[in-house]
């Protein structure tokens, strides 16, 4: 078996975990992390103290560093849940759940955004 192992070069350990050479990151994707990171954070901080288009523009920022993070579309779309423009939240929420259909918070928000989304349409029909 270890001579099978050492023919075919760098492998996993044991512990399935990729081995250092295995994994190749960048100096650059660590400064996008870090930066992504950031900016989610600073958004969160306007968030929580309702300062939600602040907020919006600090999260889109982060979005553009790590765009696979799937967290990072959901507080997009809850925002403009909150900004009160679901179908701009629509697209973000989607995207968040094709990166992690497990995910039941996103599926919560899905529907809230589509009900918001028809409700105003029909106060936008009766006026």
């Amino acid at each position: 078996v270890s001579a099978q192992k050492k023919k075919k070069g760098k492998q996993a350990p044991e512990s399935g975990q990729p081995t250092r050479e295995a994994v190749k990151v960048t100096g650059s994707q660590i400064e996008n992390l870090y930066q992504a990171e950031y900016l989610f954070a600073e958004g969160e901080k306007l968030f929580i103290i309702e300062q939600y288009k602040k907020a919006l523009v600090l999260f889109e920022e982060s979005e553009k560093f790590n765009p696979k993070n799937p967290t990072t579309k959901y507080k997009i779309a809850e925002t403009y849940q909150l900004l009160e423009q679901p179908n701009l939240g629509l697209p973000y929420i989607e995207k968040a759940l094709e990166l992690d259909p497990q995910n039941k918070y996103f599926y919560l928000l899905q529907a809230d955004l589509y009900k918001q989304a028809q409700n105003l349409s029909l106060i936008h029909i009766s006026e």
